[in-house]
């Protein structure tokens, strides 16, 4: 078989192949006795080295989203590397120090769990983006994109294999100065009738393309994203999600609900948020799963306890409780631990 030919099968079969439905951790504590929760969103899968991720979390009452690592200065630290490290939703702040690798001008994180090469790109002597590799070779880009020197933001990914990915920013004009938004990542660029889609400089028509698209409201809150394929008759929703935010002032970062629609609409997975007195009290899971807050009544910031209860549970489990000091524990079969 010609070997373009299994390419484009490999690529057919990537975009046109559904991911299951959005991964679902339930809401924990985590060291600090601060509440997280996550939906990994899925997205179309990516041929090659580098699989694009978004991410929804509940950060303490706020809700974020978590889409890739970017580049920041800092007055007083210098360079620093920001990731959201995965399981425990907290946001990595790697200083960046200058290395000896090759050469001189090379960059990389002060203590560092993975590979990562970096390099400084300079015009006029002032830092317009920075160029990285991590240790299977995969290339990095990260731009300048409002002309402050104050974040660089990741442009693309491009692997051994000449597979790429791009992200797209609008530029937003507000009270603080320009800000760049991400309004959508693209990849899988393959045409078999233009082999050359596949190269460093891919166009977004080639007819195996995937893409996943932000919307964003009139307060700058993403509202929505898709996740999107094309196929020989055309664009295809694989997965796409809806939030719904607090309409008070005084909490636009709240969550109200989380809804994935699978193929468009054809199915319907919604979670809720419950607040009371201003402050989340419950999560409502599309699976069935309710999980209750109780507060310190001396301290109603921290959560005291959390209990699950719905469908398959024999009775409501207390999952976290409060006893001075801290403590945090995990139980599957009891309905409350006193110590």
């Amino acid at each position: 078989m010609n070997p373009k030919h299994v390419i484009a099968a490999f690529a057919l079969l990537l975009a046109l192949t559904p991911a299951a439905s959005a991964d679902e951790t339930a809401p924990f504590l985590n060291s600090k006795l601060e509440l997280r929760y996550r939906v990994s969103l899925q997205v179309p899968f990516a041929r090659g080295h580098y699989q694009p991720r978004v991410t929804f979390a509940l950060v303490g009452q706020s809700g974020a989203f978590f889409t890739s690592p970017r580049i920041v200065t800092i007055p007083g630290e210098g360079y620093v590397f920001v990731d959201q490290s995965g399981e425990g939703l907290e946001l990595a702040r790697d200083l960046l120090v200058s290395v000896s690798r090759g050469g001189t001008g090379h960059w990389a994180v002060l203590v560092e769990n993975s590979y990562l090469d970096l390099v400084q790109v300079t015009a006029q002597a002032a830092v317009v983006a920075w160029d990285g590799w991590d240790s299977k070779g995969t290339h990095y880009r990260f731009e300048d994109l409002t002309g402050t020197g104050q974040e660089y933001l990741l442009r693309r990914v491009t692997d051994v294999s000449d597979n790429r990915t791009e992200y797209q920013y609008a530029l937003v004009a507000g009270t603080a100065g320009t800000v760049a938004k991400l309004d959508s990542i693209s990849y899988n660029f393959y045409d078999p009738a233009n082999p050359d889609a596949t190269g460093p400089v891919p166009t977004n028509s080639t007819s195996l393309a995937s893409w996943i698209k932000f919307y964003y409201d009139a307060f700058g809150r993403i509202f929505g994203v898709d996740g999107w394929s094309m196929s020989a008759s055309g664009s295809w929703m694989i997965h796409g999600y809806r939030i719904a935010w607090s309409s008070s002032s005084s909490s636009p970062t709240d969550p109200v609900s989380f809804t994935e629609l699978t193929q468009g609409s054809a199915r319907s997975l919604q979670t809720t948020f419950e607040y009371t007195g201003g402050l989340i009290s419950a999560v409502q899971t599309p699976r069935g799963a309710r999980y209750a807050f109780s507060r310190d009544p001396s301290n109603t910031s921290r959560i005291s306890s959390i209990t699950v209860s719905g469908p398959g549970l024999q009775t409501a489990t207390t999952t976290y409780w409060y006893d001075p000091p801290w403590r945090t524990f995990s139980q599957d079969s009891v309905t409350r631990i006193v110590k």
